[in-house]
């Protein structure tokens, strides 16, 4: 990886990488590997457009692309296409972030020092029990018996239909029945309290207009409604142990002062009722964040 960037060329005869590539005329080895393969697919779609050499790069990447959408009219449609599958961003960002970023295990003293107290103390000042948290930095175990310590580096609100959970799903034919004798007990519930003269007969002719359209409006609606409002998302890296859906943690602000809390026991008390700055909380849902994706 350090010589694909830089003055280093691939000599194809000896297989070897060798350095001086601007000095022999030479292609630098991050053109070669990199740059030139995503000039071809350009060339071949946008400006010289080749539908046969499309179709070898396709099939040499492990692309597969649809004879429509080789002669689609909009270039940037197969385009899409191929990159998306060869290289979908979500994915190498992912993996590279997985390469590069330190391992915590590699953390050193005087930096989980810094992570465990603000700029206005010093670690040595802290009480004993916090000290003592520095070992399980170190030991950046995910056993069960370890303290949870986890840092948020970022905070930020997406809106809900966003999440997973929340995404659109196609209604089956039972979803529809459902909801369709839902409204039709909702409509006669209504109907009865407006007008109590109404007759059986008329509720029921009533119900029989509700059609599969009603219910899809209707659900459309109560959904628009739930989820037209944003959530907060944290961005956290763990140093100990692992997080949990149904997990009581606590989230301490950088002003956070533990001598408030000696003697005091949170099972009878609040955390927020001792300090402003610590806060119970409960894990709710776990996202893996793929670019877009949650």
């Amino acid at each position: 990886m350090k010589t694909l960037w830089g003055d280093y060329y691939f000599d194809e005869k000896t297989k070897r990488v060798c350095k001086g590539a601007q000095s022999k005329g030479q292609k630098p080895m991050f053109v070669q590997f990199i740059l030139e393969n995503l000039w071809s697919v350009y060339e071949a779609i946008i400006i010289r457009p080749d539908n046969e050499k499309l179709e070898k790069i396709a099939t040499s990447i492990g692309a597969t692309l649809t004879p429509r959408d080789i002669q689609h009219t909009d270039p940037s449609v197969p385009l899409h296409l191929i990159f998306n599958q060869w290289l979908p961003i979500a994915s190498a960002v992912f993996d590279i972030v997985v390469v590069q970023v330190p391992n915590p295990k590699a953390l050193n003293i005087e930096k989980i020092e810094q992570l465990m107290c603000n700029k206005s103390r010093r670690f040595d000042t802290l009480l004993s029990e916090n000290q003592q948290l520095k070992q399980a930095f170190i030991n950046c175990s995910s056993d069960d018996q370890e303290p949870v310590i986890i840092y948020v580096s970022k905070l930020f609100y997406v809106n809900k239909n966003a999440l997973s959970q929340n995404r659109h799903k196609s209604l089956t034919a039972e979803d529809i029945a459902q909801e369709r004798e839902l409204i039709k007990q909702k409509v006669a519930e209504e109907t009865t309290t407006t007008n109590e003269e109404l007759t059986n007969e008329t509720v029921e002719n009533d119900d029989q207009s509700t059609t599969e359209k009603d219910v899809g409006d209707s659900i459309k609606t109560e959904s628009n409604e739930n989820m037209n409002e944003n959530v907060f998302l944290a961005f956290a890296r763990v140093y100990s142990e692992r997080l949990k859906r149904g997990q009581k943690i606590f989230v301490l602000s950088p002003c956070h002062d533990p001598t408030l809390f000696v003697g005091k026991n949170l099972n009878e008390v609040s955390a927020h009722n001792i300090s402003h700055h610590a806060h119970e909380f409960i894990v709710q849902d776990l996202y893996l964040m793929m670019g877009r994706e949650f």
